[in-house]
Parts: C-alpha cells; structure tokens; sequence
C-alpha cells in the first residue's frame, strides 16, 4: 500500500507508536518483553519508509515524552491523559504534518 500511494504522487506520511513505559514495568504483563518489540516495531517502520521514500512522524523518539515525564502525559503509562498528554499529542501530530516535507525521514537506519 505504501508503494501504491508513493508512487501516486500523494503524501505519505506514516508513524511510529507513541512512547510507551514497558520498560518501567518489566515485571508488568509483557512489561520487558513489549519494551524490545516496540523498539524494533518503531525500527522496522523507519526501513519501510526508508524505502518506499515516504515520511516518518517519529512519536516515539521525537514526541518529548520520556521515562522521566510519562506520568504527566499519559494515564497508565501508554494512553494519553485527557488533560496534558491529549493536547501534547494533538500539537506533536499537527505540527509534524504541516511541516515535515515528503522525503525528510527522521532517525532512520538503513
């Protein structure tokens, strides 16, 4: 699909998942383990993109939220909370699709 939509001219622009506090958690179901499959999910988004040239919004490393402030921005650790974290979202996502161009890929490894 990625290619189809590339290559149709359109922009693409796909996401890594927001971060998340597995590793805070190890002992937490699936806690640790969740931790490297979320690391290499968001990884192995970036080579896709990478090769299908389309643009990634990079939540999980680019959003500003860490292991340090994830409290203040989420309810349990992954969803956002209604007050802060919602609006931190919002404005990460909107202003990474209003200025991102098509092609500028964050973070990548080939």
């Amino acid at each position: 699909m990625l290619r189809l939509a590339s290559a149709s001219g359109k922009r693409v622009k796909i996401t890594t998942p927001i971060f998340r506090n597995d590793a805070q958690k190890p002992t937490a179901l699936g806690g640790a383990q969740n931790w490297d499959y979320i690391l290499k999910y968001a990884e192995a988004i970036q080579r896709v993109a990478l090769k299908y040239s389309v643009v990634v919004i990079d939540q999980f490393a680019g959003s500003g939220i860490s292991t340090q402030n994830i409290s203040a921005y989420t309810i349990d650790g992954i969803h956002p909370s209604n007050t802060k974290g919602k609006k931190a979202y919002g404005d990460f996502m909107v202003d990474n699709f209003n200025s991102q161009p098509t092609g500028q890929l964050s973070n990548v490894k080939p």
